[in-house]
């Protein structure tokens, strides 16, 4: 059965990750060779390699090309497909991992990252076991399926919506110079940003009077342009942050799909690492707990 599975039989182990503005950083092997660094990233469905070249190095075999839409919604990128492959992250492994291998490398995520990546672990790691990542210590938790039985202590516990396997809470916002928002927001642990509004989803999203034209980042598909401000604050299940940095991205032709969803927008890595948080996909729950280090508490 596809899946990553603790290899002994613990309750939970312990796995270091590197941190670069909130985005984590994990070391794994594929299929016994060398470790390469992988983001692990909720936002996406698919384990993803960004090299054909790296892939046939690490003799991958492949079943079939395809062509998949890249975040702007219309460049076609053409992947490999390698079916069957190992993922091994030490005292966690996945087993019967598929990749999408890109022909054709469109992420630099070295320059914002600051350490060489080479692809994207993303829901297949969360799928069957409860996830806590402390940012703060650099520690990711993985606990096996029914370990976590009790809702850790100071933390706050939500309802998660499982969608085209992606993870959605439902955020107050309160805006600057518009209605609050009851906002369902994708939890994206693999973007950058903090705070994302869709203003082409909701007529009620209303950019504030102080913004910044600016590059929003870079993703499948090229270079994401769009409006920086910020909003007065967010409410997630009684955690508050005030002042919360967010990113109106421009229109594109992607916009139908993200309005086919029902989401306004996301949650980013600068808001998730205020916070420590559990991912526990097989009961549609999220712990959170704020971060020692962030004052803006409820």
């Amino acid at each position: 059965m596809p899946g990553f599975f603790l290899k002994e039989d613990v309750q939970k182990v312990k796995i270091p990750f590197y941190s670069s503005n909130s985005l984590i950083i994990l070391p794994v092997s594929i299929n016994g060779n060398t470790t390469i660094n992988f983001l692990v990233d909720t936002g996406v469905r698919s384990n993803i390699l960004f090299s054909k070249n790296l892939g046939d190095a690490l003799g991958l075999e492949y079943t079939r090309r395809l062509s998949i839409s890249g975040a702007d919604g219309s460049t076609a990128i053409m992947a490999q497909v390698s079916p069957i492959n190992t993922l091994d992250l030490g005292a966690v492994e996945g087993r019967f991992q598929s990749l999408l291998v890109l022909e054709e490398d469109f992420l630099d995520l070295e320059s914002i990252i600051g350490v060489p990546v080479y692809g994207i672990i993303g829901y297949e790691f969360f799928k069957f076991n409860p996830v806590k990542i402390n940012y703060d210590t650099g520690i990711l938790e993985f606990y096996k399926t029914e370990a976590l039985k009790w809702q850790p202590l100071l933390y706050r516990k939500m309802d998660l919506t499982l969608e085209d396997s992606k993870a959605y809470v439902m955020g107050k916002v309160s805006q600057k110079g518009g209605p609050k928002l009851q906002a369902k927001l994708l939890i994206d642990t693999g973007a950058n940003h903090g705070l994302l509004l869709n203003q082409e989803t909701n007529t009620d999203i209303k950019l504030p009077e102080k913004v910044i034209e600016s590059e929003l980042g870079q993703s499948l598909g090229g270079v994401l342009y769009g409006f920086i401000g910020r909003v007065n604050s967010l409410h997630l299940q009684g955690l508050r942050m005030n002042e919360v940095l967010t990113s109106y991205p421009e229109k594109n032709a992607f916009s139908e799909v993200i309005k086919a969803t029902g989401r306004m927008g996301s949650l980013g890595s600068e808001v998730l690492g205020r916070t420590r948080i559990i991912l526990d996909y097989p009961h549609c729950l999220l712990y959170t707990s704020p971060s020692p280090r962030d004052r803006t508490r409820s």
